[in-house]
């Protein structure tokens, strides 16, 4: 950014310089001052450049944070919940619901962790890029692990998840990226529901892709704002 103070000088140097000609000045002189006056005027729309990159990169960054703060809220959730669980239970009575909310709090570990890289990862703001990181993966494992930590948080509204999964080969995809997927849309599905309500995740085959869907009882989206689905 150009300060005030530099501002100012370059404004009345244009001045001088417009007042400026052959006729009152010594050649040379004149077309020094012309030649500086380009250069002025050049660094200028350099400025104006540079100013406009920043501000989309600074768009870029508050999205990202955003998006970020959005998708790190409900596995925190998660954490804190089986966390207090274990806590406020007798060790010795926990049998094997203590490795399930142990799972629990690894497993989302892991996920924020994953999510803290990315959002660390100036690279990737700069490039205003999602990078994906293929690998082969049990689409039927994964949602089964999501939706059963899913039902850890809709416990708490007397909420049903219920998964009906066809059996599926291994799929190539980004794990961590698809899990972000699936804990939006069942977390959503969990956040607007009725309390006492029931929430239905379907994994099918659909030839040699497969296709998830998930179904709530909530109000679901205004439809003045669906015009606004699958955007920023």
């Amino acid at each position: 950014h150009i300060s005030k103070e530099q501002t100012n000088l370059l404004r009345a140097a244009l001045k001088d310089t417009a007042r400026a000609t052959p006729a009152n000045l010594g050649l040379d002189l004149y077309d020094e001052i012309s030649h500086l006056n380009n250069n002025l005027v050049a660094m200028q729309r350099e400025l104006a450049k540079k100013n406009a990159e920043l501000e989309r990169l600074n768009q870029e960054k508050n999205h990202f944070l955003g998006m970020a703060a959005h998708d790190l809220r409900n596995p925190l959730h998660a954490i804190l919940m089986a966390s207090e669980y274990l806590s406020d239970q007798d060790p010795t009575t926990l049998g094997d619901s203590y490795q399930e909310f142990v799972d629990i709090i690894h497993s989302y570990s892991q996920f924020m962790a994953k999510l803290v890289d990315d959002l660390l990862d100036v690279a990737k703001i700069e490039a205003g890029q999602l990078q994906l990181e293929w690998a082969s993966v049990d689409m039927g494992a994964l949602a089964a692990r999501n939706v059963a930590i899913n039902r850890a948080l809709a416990a708490e509204k007397s909420i049903s998840i219920d998964l009906h999964s066809e059996p599926l080969p291994m799929v190539l995809l980004d794990k961590a990226k698809m899990e972000q997927v699936l804990n939006n849309l069942i977390g959503n599905a969990v956040k607007f529901s009725p309390p006492g309500s029931r929430v239905a995740v379907d994994l099918v085959a659909v030839g040699a892709e497969f296709q998830i869907s998930v179904r709530d009882q909530g109000p679901g989206i205004p439809s003045e704002e669906q015009a606004t689905l699958f955007q920023p």
